[in-house]
């Protein structure tokens, strides 16, 4: 459950991105720009610099449903590689995903080398994870939107094209953020 104010505090991120982008706050905010703005390199593993052809193996072909994307930090370099076999509205969630623990100031998970099984861990934060996902969410979809869609109205499938999100997770953000209820309401279907 995120933390009291949290989401309000999305919703004015998502418009203060877009105002400092010069976007209206419905207009659709595509992860590069905001990667570009934010001076974060996106970045395709098959373009890494020693990446081994048999890890790209892995990553791309053996089990590319196994990740999403990572952050990489180096002082203030940052860099996000994302996986290119996900559908382009996975990928921008994903990427978003990652540009939103940057914005809220996560530290990056501490990785460590499990010896036993020859593997690369790390801890995984819920609370973080829960609140990188709102806050992409709300950077991909805010209330504004969501309101434009609804109410002018948008078809679902035109507005997740439009806005390079899935069917899914609209429906998510329609739902959780009160425009449906709202929607219905003002149709008179609800007291």
């Amino acid at each position: 459950m995120a933390r009291r104010g949290f989401k309000s505090w999305c919703e004015e991120v998502a418009a203060r991105y877009r105002t400092r982008l010069g976007m209206t706050r419905s207009d659709p905010l595509d992860p590069l720009t905001l990667a570009n703005h934010l001076t974060v390199r996106l970045v395709d593993p098959r373009k890494l610099d020693g990446l081994s052809e048999g890890s790209l193996r892995v990553l791309l072909r053996d089990d590319p449903s196994a990740w999403s994307a990572v952050t990489l930090c180096d002082g203030a370099r940052r860099m996000i590689v994302y996986n290119p076999a996900n559908a382009p509205q996975r990928r921008s969630n994903d990427i978003m995903h990652e540009l939103s623990h940057l914005i809220i100031g996560h530290e990056a998970p501490k990785a460590f080398h499990s010896h036993e099984f020859g593997l690369m861990l790390r801890h995984y934060d819920a609370e973080q994870e829960e609140e990188a996902d709102l806050l992409a969410a709300t950077l991909l979809l805010p209330r504004e939107a969501l309101l434009k869609i609804r109410f002018q109205p948008i078809p679902e499938d035109v507005a997740a094209r439009e806005y390079g999100v899935s069917r899914r997770l609209l429906t998510m953000r329609l739902n959780t953020s009160g425009v449906n209820r709202q929607h219905r309401r003002s149709a008179g279907g609800e007291r």
